[in-house]
């Protein structure tokens, strides 16, 4: 049964979306060392993009391909189904770099960072980034894990 917003049951927008996004990921920020807020932010948006290339906002699909927490995880996809966020002009756009044949990678580079900007824009707040900040429990994207203390 379909939810709401939701995208379950859909096919991956990208074919081989896992290998695309370690790809994808291998040349573009998913953690800023030293800055705690900059990499929940970057896990925010790996938790995102992974929704959408791989067509799913389970739990139990997102966190094992992105090696994050799954209450993060959770947490992320609960946020942008209460905030409306999967239907902005912004996710339309990032929807339709992914399924360009072949995927302009600075396009979509654009594109996510305009629905970050978005996301930032509503939803963020400092119960929010508590809330995020706790459940990512310093675990970063590919199995990282944060090895700093923030300077604030």
């Amino acid at each position: 049964m379909k939810k709401s917003g939701t995208m379950t049951g859909q096919p991956p927008l990208i074919a081989e979306w896992e290998n695309w996004l370690k790809r994808f990921w291998r040349n573009h920020n998913t953690a800023m060392p030293g800055d705690t807020l900059g990499t929940m932010f970057c896990s925010f948006q790996v938790v995102v993009l992974t929704a959408i290339a791989s067509g799913s906002k389970r739990t139990t699909k997102i966190t094992p391909a992105t090696s994050l927490p799954a209450p993060f995880v959770t947490t992320v996809l609960d946020i942008m189904s209460r905030k409306r966020q999967w239907n902005t002009e912004q996710m339309a756009d990032l929807r339709a770099q992914l399924g360009r044949t072949p995927i302009d990678i600075w396009e979509v580079e654009d594109s996510l960072e305009c629905v970050m900007e978005r996301i930032w824009d509503d939803c963020w707040s400092p119960r929010m980034e508590k809330t995020l900040h706790g459940l990512r429990a310093g675990h970063q994207y590919g199995g990282g894990i944060d090895n700093w203390v923030d300077r604030d």
